[in-house]
């Protein structure tokens, strides 16, 4: 029986280390994984790799490589980071950052308050629409393009990172 108590004590206390030892990176470091090169490369062709080092707060909704795989033809990630397209790239980086730190509790309260939907402004001063599907949270973008949160987003110095499944665009510039 001591033996299983002293067990769960080193599993608890492993956790809590390695939870307080992200909640010392800021979200840059928290990206930093081969899930997230194509992210990484959008981050430094835009020039804005520094800007997530700053103290924020910042909520991030940063897609996998496997949501870049998904765009569509017109959007796709080497189209974006052209040289010619910084600024369109730079554009979509900021729709997916908010201004505010929101972990998975406050954004679960807003769209309770919301009766069941909230809107969220976006650093480019874009709107994300955010829903429950299920149990799922559900991002809806100003194109009508549809992802979800993938796990309860992870604590970084400055903000929270949450993984999302496709990549939210803002609404075309005439």
């Amino acid at each position: 029986m001591k033996k299983i108590f002293y067990s769960v004590l080193i599993i608890l206390g492993l956790s809590i280390a390695h939870n307080a030892s992200a909640q010392n990176q800021d979200i840059l470091a928290i990206i930093n994984s081969k899930d997230y090169s194509r992210l990484q490369d959008a981050l430094k062709n835009a020039d804005m790799t520094e800007s997530l080092k700053e103290k924020g707060p910042y909520t991030f909704f940063a897609p996998s490589n496997l949501a870049f795989d998904k765009m569509a033809p017109e959007t796709t990630f080497d189209e974006l980071n052209k040289p010619e397209n910084k600024e369109k790239l730079r554009g979509m980086i900021s729709y997916l950052i908010l201004k505010e730190n929101l972990d998975i509790n406050k954004i679960s309260q807003l769209i309770k308050a919301g009766k069941g939907k909230t809107n969220l402004t976006t650093l480019e001063n874009g709107k994300i629409l955010v829903s429950l599907e299920g149990k799922k949270i559900k991002l809806s973008d100003e194109r009508g393009n549809h992802a979800y949160i993938l796990g309860a987003g992870k604590k970084a110095s400055n903000g929270t990172v949450y993984e999302i499944d496709q990549v939210l665009l803002p609404k075309k510039k005439d």
